[in-house]
């Protein structure tokens, strides 16, 4: 099987915009998924000068409502929910 776009969302079930940078901005994201081979990938949708930005260790997503989330909660909501 091969990696398939999952949509992302919260764990509070709220759409994901994208991935906070550095510089404060949210940069929509791809997510791809292989659940055989238990693979995840990220794509940046848009070229920022600004890094994504780290808080112990891991991404940050921004919900349609600007709640800010773990990538590891998102992303594991997300594929548990698609």
């Amino acid at each position: 099987m091969s990696a398939k776009e999952i949509k992302l969302i919260s764990p509070n079930n709220g759409d994901i915009k994208g991935l906070l940078l550095e510089d404060g901005t949210v940069c929509p994201v791809v997510f791809m998924y292989d659940s055989k081979l238990l693979v995840r990938d990220v794509i940046l949708q848009e070229m920022h000068p600004s890094p994504p930005k780290k808080v112990n260790g891991q991404s940050i997503y921004v919900d349609e409502n600007g709640g800010e989330w773990s990538s590891s909660d998102v992303e594991y909501h997300s594929v548990l929910n698609s």
